[in-house]
């Protein structure tokens, strides 16, 4: 028998449904059907009224807020930012299968805490992430890298939910499989690990960013 590894996602955002939370519940509940031992930790106020990208209808969300009572979900409703970054630390991974984000900070958190992210191809995202140091989901996007599905008049309507929940469909898949793939392989997830942590050094160090400003503004001044 197969003897795997545990493995711990984190997962952080506010707006459980915009940014991904309903594929993090349904990843650990397909991690149970599969008899893997795949922890996801929330941590989110459970906000589902992003008006670009959810359903309209509060009771589309039950099912899923429902699967934060299983037992390979933790819970923590509205987290500081300290215990997020603690959470981060512990993690092996940390999802953030976002719908709509100009920028994922939470991302950039749990990278450097040496947590990979599976993150969706959307906005900016994949100008960090790619499949060396995490795991990037595709999307369909526009030509600004948006969600091809967002902000869409007719939210309240069984067509808008029917995307929706294929959608979460679709990804919670891609990320369970990514699990796998991991849990079945830990010298690639190690791998990934310090290339998150190393990506996160060379793109948002801020002391290097702050002596490439400096340098710029006395360039502009000598200049002048």
């Amino acid at each position: 028998m197969r003897r795997w590894m545990s493995c711990a996602c984190c997962w952080f955002g506010g707006n459980f449904a915009r940014k991904g939370g309903c594929v993090g519940v349904k990843l650990a509940e397909k991690a149970r059907a599969a008899g893997l031992p795949i922890h996801v930790t929330v941590a989110s106020i459970l906000d589902c009224a992003a008006r670009w990208t959810d359903p309209s209808r509060p009771e589309f969300f039950e099912p899923y807020l429902k699967l934060l009572d299983a037992p390979n979900v933790t819970l923590f409703k509205g987290a500081p930012n300290a215990k997020v970054l603690e959470l981060s630390k512990n993690a092996h991974l940390s999802p953030l299968t976002t719908l709509g984000d100009t920028f994922g900070y939470s991302a950039v958190e749990s990278m450097s805490r040496v947590a990979p992210v599976i993150a969706t191809s959307v906005t900016a995202l994949p100008e960090f992430i790619d499949n060396d140091n995490g795991v990037t989901l595709p999307l369909e996007t526009s030509a600004v890298g948006e969600w091809k599905r967002v902000a869409r008049p007719d939210r309240n309507t069984p067509a808008v939910e029917k995307v929706f929940a294929d959608t979460i469909e679709d990804l919670a898949v891609g990320a369970f499989r990514a699990c796998v793939e991991l849990l079945n392989n830990p010298a690639k997830l190690a791998a990934k690990r310090q290339a998150a942590r190393r990506t996160i050094e060379e793109k948002f160090d801020a002391d290097v960013a702050g002596q490439f400003w400096a340098e710029v503004y006395l360039d502009s001044v000598t200049r002048s």
